[in-house]
């Protein structure tokens, strides 16, 4: 369990019995609380195993007001959601905003778009980025709740904020959306995206498109991409941006509310990376309202959040490709996907956001079921991910 901070305050001294009392209180409240957040982590069926005479861990030196107040904020994880736009009064708390930039009718930044400050409108071409669809507030939403994960379970991290860039509205040519969706991706790589989610494409591949996803891998952006909705192999028919084969792209396809494919999900055991829930997934709507979508959309929404779970244990992004071989390592192999991607395996978020290496979790636990999970997997020492490269692929 996390240990909970002790902080000291001018008060009254009670006496020797009322102290005895209120701190048997406390511990027994605090040991009930840990059995049940246990219980609800991790079920009754794989119950971690807690570690044997474990030494106390020192104190931590003290730190003084200053020096605290001094240090500089973390950089946040960005996530680029190409999509339809967002609902902004909604997701206001999560927004990226642009530090060169000023909603003032002037292009602050000198990038030729004006008001950019939480990313743009590129079928508009303007700086609203409201949703007329739904489509990116749904996607969105899902990610907003896998974050909070994080909060529940006390694990810290770098923030992540949402970087919204609209290449979509109903009734748009599809030739400018394409072209709409290329100044999107343009946009993320000069912003300096961590993550970018993308849940169009089709069947044609773009020259262009690729050129900028290869640039991204060059400057480390992870590009989580929808494996597609066509219910075919994608290994023969493949479905573009997810399957060009650069490494920095991590293909995702759906599955049910068993675990098992969604019949419309592209599927292939060389294009498409892993599985994640997209059946009638609950999420927001514009203007305040929930609604229920299927699609691979919706499961590349759950891998994003995940992802960017990953990075934020660092203060600087990690390699994408062990984020990736991470994301993959933990999941969930099930019979019903074997052969359906490449992990054979569905997202599981909360076993990776929660082991900090191949053995223990964050909140310092064994787990019994994790000693399959390669220890190259949980990297942390610089120039490590070089020396095992092979070891990995």
């Amino acid at each position: 369990m996390r240990s909970i901070p002790q902080r000291r305050i001018l008060a009254p001294v009670p006496d020797t019995r009322a102290l005895l009392i209120r701190r048997l209180y406390q511990a027994a409240l605090v040991l009930g609380t840990g059995g049940l957040l246990t219980w609800m982590m991790f079920g009754s069926g794989d119950l971690p195993v807690p570690f044997q005479d474990e030494p106390p861990a020192p104190a931590a030196p003290r730190e003084s007001r200053a020096a605290f107040d001094a240090r500089p904020e973390p950089r946040p994880v960005v996530i680029a959601i190409i999509d339809t736009g967002i609902d902004p009064r909604e997701f206001a708390e999560l927004l990226w905003t642009n530090p060169f930039e000023s909603a003032d009718g002037v292009d602050n930044d000198g990038n030729g778009l004006i008001d950019d400050v939480h990313g743009y409108n590129f079928i508009a071409d303007n700086h609203r980025i409201d949703d007329r669809h739904g489509h990116g507030t749904h996607v969105a939403g899902i990610i907003r709740r896998q974050l909070k994960l994080r909060e529940a379970l006390g694990l810290g991290g770098r923030p992540v904020r949402l970087m919204i860039l609209k290449y979509y509205d109903p009734g748009v040519p599809a030739s400018e959306t394409m072209r709409a969706s290329l100044r999107a991706f343009r946009y993320a790589i000069d912003r300096g995206a961590d993550i970018i989610n993308y849940s169009g494409g089709g069947s044609a591949p773009s020259a262009e498109e690729e050129a900028l996803i290869q640039e991204a891998a060059r400057r480390n952006i992870l590009l989580v991409a929808a494996a597609g909705n066509e219910g075919e192999d994608s290994d023969h028919k493949p479905f573009f941006p997810a399957g060009y084969g650069i490494p920095n792209i991590l293909s995702v396809g759906a599955t049910d509310t068993g675990g098992g494919p969604v019949p419309s999900s592209n599927y292939g055991r060389r294009s498409v990376d892993l599985s994640a829930p997209g059946e009638r997934i609950l999420s927001q709507l514009p203007g305040g309202r929930n609604g229920r979508m299927t699609g691979t959309s919706q499961a590349t929404a759950f891998v994003t959040a995940a992802a960017a779970l990953v990075m934020s244990e660092r203060d600087l992004p990690p390699p994408v490709i062990q984020v990736i071989d991470r994301l993959l390592a933990t999941g969930r192999r099930l019979t019903q996907l074997k052969n359906r991607s490449r992990s054979g395996a569905e997202l599981d978020v909360l076993r990776a956001a929660t082991q900090k290496d191949s053995q223990s979790t964050f909140t310092g636990h064994v787990m019994r079921n994790s000693a399959r999970i390669p220890a190259e997997h949980f990297l942390h020492r610089p120039g490590a991910l070089d020396e095992t490269m092979s070891t990995i692929h």
